[in-house]
């Protein structure tokens, strides 16, 4: 095998370990029984967070060996697909469906044209403090997810897989805690 081969392969093989974190988002609804509507969506996050963290696995914007290249319209796609399936888990927790897929809307349309995320990190937030509310103890996870989020902070927002899959985990056990414990 030679050099340039060897090469590919393990940027290859980088790549997509670098989705591998997000599998934690199917599997924990999976583990804790989680009703099948819950299943589905945090399916969708963790297909379309894998795409996106594995797009994302770039050292700089301008790297060559990538398969696409940052602040392209098909970067922008695949983060607009991982902040829908972030707002479609997110919001089913405490909005009716017509108030998801709004949010959906309007998030889809602010960040083709703008780039803007608002919307996404609205409904984050906005869930967790309803969550918390409702169940205090996810607090927990999620304290344990933010350690990867300011880990991510720390090294120039880079995700290595180490934060990567810290925010992952701690996300995970959140949410399905917080729907396991839900009040209805």
């Amino acid at each position: 095998m030679n050099k340039n081969n060897y090469c590919y392969y393990t940027y290859i093989i980088i790549m997509i370990t670098a989705g591998l974190s997000s599998c934690l988002f199917s599997i924990t609804p999976i583990l804790f029984k989680l009703p099948l509507d819950v299943r589905y969506n945090m399916t969708k996050l963790a297909i379309c967070s894998s795409i996106y963290h594995i797009y994302d696995n770039k050292d700089e914007p301008t790297d060559t060996n990538t398969l696409i290249s940052k602040n392209t319209k098909m970067q922008r796609f695949v983060e607009c697909l991982d902040g829908i399936a972030i707002i479609l888990c997110c919001g089913n927790y405490w909005l009716s469906d017509k108030n998801v897929y709004g949010l959906i809307y309007l998030y889809t349309s602010m960040k083709m044209v703008s780039n803007k995320e608002l919307v996404k990190y609205s409904v984050y937030f906005s869930t967790v403090a309803v969550a918390i509310k409702n169940t205090p103890s996810v607090f927990i996870p999620w304290a344990i997810g933010l350690t990867g989020l300011y880990n991510y902070f720390k090294v120039n927002q880079k995700w290595d897989h180490i934060n990567r899959t810290i925010w992952h985990l701690g996300n995970s056990i959140f949410v399905t805690m917080g729907y396991l414990y839900k009040p209805f």
